[in-house]
């Protein structure tokens, strides 16, 4: 799980900004913790505060050690503070997977342009990379961990992390399978007026109408909208090959369910279907 994040220098964030989700006194509410984290957090705030720039900046991780859906170019377009004198932003991230701690931190000038990276797995030391740098003794990797000779990355575009990783015999650091099975299924979704957007977790897009027809989740989809107070008579067409899902009205008038649903229907729409590429 994540443990504390941290970053700085990124959009509006000049500033660090750090997450600490280490549980202290939730007894009121003790679903919310597991094994001494906090699980589930709302963030909430008067507009323009960075709300959304808190998840841009918590899922900038996939961009570079998966090979995930990413935010589109108009979100990264201003990546770092325009208001600093610093050239690169930082985040620094840790984690706790089964007692083991993960500490792994790097900087970057933009979305795809690596400056440093450090990994620290439970104190130690086992990646030290400095892009900017020709010197080979400012890129420490730990042979005992990662027993890979003549790393030659051709730019800073491709994590050093992620090389070593993909280049190891499967499971051969456990506790960095559990770090990228961790990032390839972070998800991260929103449902506006302009449609629905999602990072990470899958590798394509995916019709929110063919997730419920595939997994034969109509009837539970209405449900979930009954239970929301919300009331369709809902069947599936087809069009070119593809499902639509489709709303009946009592004068036989028909209309596709998306044009029809407001912003915050639409939003539910979205995570009951996520929900089930979840289960």
């Amino acid at each position: 799980m994540l443990k504390r994040f941290e970053v700085q220098n990124f959009k509006g964030f000049k500033d660090p900004i750090v997450f600490d989700f280490k549980a202290k006194e939730y007894a009121f509410n003790p679903n919310i913790v597991r094994n001494g984290l906090v699980k589930n957090a709302l963030i909430y705030g008067k507009n323009g505060t960075g709300k959304s720039s808190i998840g841009f900046a918590l899922f900038d991780i996939v961009s570079h050690l998966t090979e995930k859906v990413f935010f589109p170019a108009e979100i990264t377009h201003n990546y770092v503070n325009l208001d600093s004198e610093q050239v690169v932003a930082t985040f620094r991230y840790t984690f706790d997977f089964d007692g083991t701690q993960v500490d792994y931190h790097y900087s970057k000038t933009s979305v795809g342009d690596l400056c440093q990276e450090t990994l620290i797995i439970d104190g130690k030391t086992v990646i030290d990379y400095d892009f900017t740098s020709a010197d080979r003794e400012k890129h420490r990797v730990d042979a005992d961990t990662f027993p890979i000779r003549n790393i030659d990355l051709p730019d800073n575009h491709l994590s050093v992390l992620k090389y070593l990783y993909r280049n190891l015999p499967s499971d051969a650091v456990p506790v960095l399978t559990k770090l990228f099975k961790f990032c390839e299924n972070m998800l991260w979704y929103r449902s506006l007026s302009n449609g629905n957007s999602f990072v990470g977790f899958k590798t394509y897009s995916e019709k929110l109408a063919k997730v419920i027809h595939d997994t034969k989740s109509l009837d539970r989809f209405t449900e979930f909208l009954r239970e929301n107070d919300l009331y369709y008579d809902l069947e599936f067409e087809f069009y070119e090959g593809q499902p639509v899902l489709v709303a009946k009205f009592k004068n036989g008038r028909k209309a596709p369910f998306e044009t029809i649903a407001s912003t915050g229907t639409n939003a539910l729409f979205l995570f009951f279907a996520w929900s089930l590429r979840l289960e």
